[in-house]
């Protein structure tokens, strides 16, 4: 039974899954929280919808994703490229092999030509999407906590080259000082999941700390409906219930939607978990690896 494969502390009992599964399950079981006495039956639920209804529409995007991934996780990125939007057109069209030229005839005919225009886009993307930089608005910069309060940002990230989910978070005081943060790899699971398990992580941390006023910040929209009750998607799961019971705690929490541009520490923690074995970094100074982008904080929280 599954609830054999949960030790006496509450958690997944990786010796005894390990005897059982790949490596790649339980990379998927890291994301799924373990059974709890009284939390309900069992339920079934369509994972690759947000309500856990299946459909047919989701059912064909899983099928046409798994079949295009390899390309898909680079062309996508076209999109996110903070240039000009007619260029990104132009892009998505060279990509598509739907530019009208004078060489149209000749390429339809030699399939070689196609596949090399691919690749030059291709290779276009991955080695420019993080080299071009979106100008940085003060007016999106990360901004100091109230008197009193704890700042907390929190982020999941899914890498799109291979699927490995990871989180991070920040905590820092009212005058931008860093208090703790931390990054954990999930395995592999669905953005949204990951989002939550990064909610659910940094107000434990805030818990476990004794901080009652916490500012927390996420730039996932979704996440604050779900914890703020104004979506059921995923309801009563396992997670949701945990994240909820979390801040029903006596304390007090201002929960808001943000911008990318004020959540850059804590992506940046997260990305650093991406593919490494299971478990939990916790820093209790900035690692070096977002020392940078630390002090940008620091320097444009007085603008805000």
């Amino acid at each position: 039974m599954v609830a054999d494969m949960v030790d006496n502390s509450g958690r997944w009992d990786w010796n005894r899954l390990s005897q059982w599964l790949p490596n790649e399950a339980l990379e998927r079981i890291v994301a799924v929280k373990p059974l709890q006495n009284g939390a309900g039956d069992d339920n079934p639920g369509w994972r690759w919808e947000k309500n856990q209804n299946c459909s047919t529409k989701s059912a064909y995007k899983a099928l046409e994703n798994d079949i295009s991934a390899d390309r898909n996780h680079v062309l996508s990125k076209i999109w996110k490229l903070p240039i000009p939007q007619r260029v990104r057109v132009c892009i998505w069209l060279v990509a598509h092999q739907r530019i009208l030229t004078n060489m149209e005839s000749r390429v339809m005919q030699e399939p070689k030509l196609v596949k090399y225009g691919n690749q030059i886009v291709e290779d276009f993307i991955s080695t420019n999407y993080n080299r071009i930089r979106p100008k940085v608005n003060h007016l999106a910069s990360w901004c100091l906590p109230a008197n009193g309060w704890m700042k907390a940002n929190c982020e999941g990230a899914v890498n799109p080259n291979d699927g490995s989910a990871a989180i991070g978070g920040v905590i820092r005081n009212e005058q931008g000082m860093w208090q703790i943060g931390f990054s954990r790899s999930i395995g592999h699971c669905t953005s949204l999941a990951v989002e939550l398990w990064a909610t659910h992580d940094i107000l434990n941390h805030a818990w476990q700390l004794g901080y009652r006023k916490i500012e927390l910040e996420t730039d996932n929209l979704e996440v604050v409906k779900i914890i703020t009750r104004s979506s059921n998607i995923l309801a009563n799961t396992l997670l949701v219930d945990d994240i909820l019971e979390l801040i029903s705690r006596p304390c007090n929490e201002n929960i808001q939607h943000i911008h990318r541009c004020k959540n850059v520490v804590a992506d940046k923690l997260a990305a650093l978990s991406w593919g490494k074995p299971m478990g939990e970094m916790v820093f209790d100074s900035p690692p070096l690896e977002v020392l940078n982008e630390v002090q940008q904080d620091m320097l444009r929280c007085g603008y805000c």
